[in-house]
């Protein structure tokens, strides 16, 4: 099957997509289903060397899905995002009494605060990269 045969395929499926009753997916039900189709289709025997998530020649295919979503919302079809509230101080705290927040930065809490990439790869990161400073922690503040 051609690239542009497989994007035509997915602008028709991404809006044909129901739930056995007929209502709608949730947005984040969707994005999930092309990220899982998208794993499938790299994976053994199909081995594609393409994303159809943000390849650009699935463009098509991702267009119509994000205006398919915005319109399912804007028609109060399906409900826009949900923010929760943030996390209070008392909460923060109490995860660290039990152990489930740590200190100790991961390595992908360096790459996202650091901005690692590149040359800057988490490989090349020796003690001498980061100095060591006393600072008041957040929780102090709250």
């Amino acid at each position: 099957m051609e690239v542009n045969e497989i994007n035509k395929c997915l602008s028709r499926f991404y809006v044909s997509l129901r739930r056995k009753d007929g209502s709608f997916y949730k947005k984040t039900s969707l994005l999930s289903l092309r990220a899982a189709l998208d794993r499938h289709l790299k994976s053994p025997p199909h081995y594609k060397k393409f994303s159809i998530c943000d390849n650009y020649l699935f463009s098509e295919a991702n267009k119509t899905l994000n205006s398919y979503l915005k319109q399912l919302v804007s028609e109060e079809k399906i409900a826009g995002t949900v923010h929760k509230n943030p996390l209070t101080s008392e909460t923060i705290k109490k995860l660290y009494e039990d152990g489930e927040l740590t200190d100790m930065p991961t390595l992908a809490t360096l790459e996202f605060y650091f901005k690692l990439s590149g040359s800057s790869s988490p490989s090349t990161l020796v003690k001498s990269t980061f100095t060591e400073e006393v600072d008041a922690s957040p929780l102090e503040n709250s």
